[in-house]
């Protein structure tokens, strides 16, 4: 079975539709600890991050961050350089509170549609040749490293859901690498069932974001339960990522539970931050950075 899967990789949409199928949470979760025991993982970490990918992130960041900061927690930051420079001020309090930046592009891949009143994406990477990939990825490099002063380890493809094929990743990679990075967090929960939370399949260390408690192939977003117009899932339905913490807790499983969120879509949302706080209660919330550090991956 894994050996279908690992064929079909290169279709992430019809293997999580394989998978899914096919296996069940108890098979899937059992499996990625024993991944995570491999490497050496010997508790259950937590890794928050946000994706910050329009003005209106600028406007409630750092109250969010404020808010976690007071729970123990210090998200990691994807911000396009472009949006950096705007939001100059309010970011560089973050980083010096001691949180973690990483690349996120350069250019704003999120525009504001004014017939329909909502942000819609654009600039994604799968549409674009590969010399407009290694621009914005290197002007991103170029703002974050001047706006902090230090070498960035990391990187997250923009709408990096619509950039999961093989030779991409190994794209990525391949520029990041040049650029002396340490690891990408750019990939959806399947690799991570299949590979664990921390493989070197593409030529540099990959972190997947986790997926949900009901389908743990989908991403679990903010963007799905507290923003979306298809009402696909209900916002309750957030607080149900804990049943993964529950499940982990009661079977003494270990394995990195990463998530990530825009700042626009939960400042005000109390279930978020509920969720957060549970989440800390038996994971240890710890950086990408640090977590590499500590398990001493290179």
């Amino acid at each position: 079975m894994i050996h279908r899967a690992l064929n079909l990789i290169n279709n992430p949409m019809q293997l999580a539709t394989y998978i899914g199928t096919l296996l069940n949470k108890d098979f899937l979760f059992k499996r990625y600890s024993n991944l995570s025991s491999d490497l050496g993982i010997k508790r259950l970490y937590f890794i928050l991050s946000f994706d910050c990918d329009t003005e209106d992130d600028i406007k409630v960041v750092s109250k969010v961050h404020e808010r976690l900061e007071n729970m123990g927690v210090l998200p990691v930051y994807a911000v396009p350089g472009e949006l950096l420079l705007k939001g100059e001020k309010e970011y560089r309090r973050i980083a010096e509170s001691g949180s973690e930046f990483i690349n996120h592009g350069y250019r704003e891949h999120v525009f504001f549609d004014n017939l329909t009143n909502r942000y819609k994406s654009n600039f994604f990477y799968n549409q674009i040749p590969e010399e407009l990939i290694k621009e914005d990825i290197v002007n991103g490099d170029n703002v974050l490293s001047d706006f902090l002063g230090l070498k960035i380890q990391g990187f997250r493809v923009p709408h990096f859901g619509h950039y999961q094929k093989n030779k991409q990743l190994k794209l990525i990679h391949t520029i990041l690498k040049e650029l002396g990075y340490k690891y990408s967090t750019s990939t959806v929960p399947l690799y991570g069932f299949i590979y664990g939370p921390i493989f070197s399949k593409f030529g540099l260390v990959e972190i997947p974001v986790s997926g949900m408690w009901s389908n743990p192939l989908r991403i679990l977003d903010s963007y799905s339960f507290f923003y979306s117009q298809s009402k696909k899932f209900k916002t309750s339905y957030y607080y149900e990522s804990d049943s993964i913490r529950t499940y982990f807790e009661e079977k003494g499983l270990v394995g990195i539970l990463n998530y990530y969120a825009d700042p626009s879509h939960i400042a005000n949302n109390d279930l978020f931050f509920k969720t957060i706080e549970h989440l800390t209660k038996v994971s240890y919330s710890i950086s990408y950075e640090k977590l590499i550090e500590e398990l001493a991956l290179k």
